[in-house]
This record gives structure tokens, C-alpha cells and sequence, in this order.
């Protein structure tokens, strides 16, 4: 979830003190890992545009 400048995320599984969300700026993301097969399609409707860079 997205608030202004602020992402809510939540894991599937709690960390070692048993929290399962937590709330940081975005300009605190340095990068995002995804582990599921997601369709190409599903990141431009969140406004990504142009060729995937590959390395």
C-alpha cells in the first residue's frame, strides 16, 4: 500500500521480533527483489515504460 511518500509492506511470515508489516519512505527503497512469475503487462500499468534491461 502507497500513502504520499510512504510504502506499507507485509510479509508472508513474521521476522525475529514478530512483526509482519512495516512502513518506510520510499526514498529509503534501494531496490525491490520479486520471487513470482509476474506478467511484463502488470509493471507498466504502474507507469514503467520502455525494454526491460537484462543482465
Amino acid at each position: 500500500m502507497i500513502t504520499g511518500e510512504l510504502l506499507l509492506l507485509e510479509r508472508q511470515t513474521p521476522d525475529v521480533s514478530g512483526a509482519r508489516r512495516v512502513i518506510i519512505d520510499f526514498d529509503n527503497v534501494a531496490a525491490t527483489k520479486i520471487l513470482d512469475a509476474v506478467e511484463m503487462s502488470r509493471f507498466t500499468a504502474f507507469g514503467f515504460r520502455g525494454a526491460v534491461g537484462v543482465r
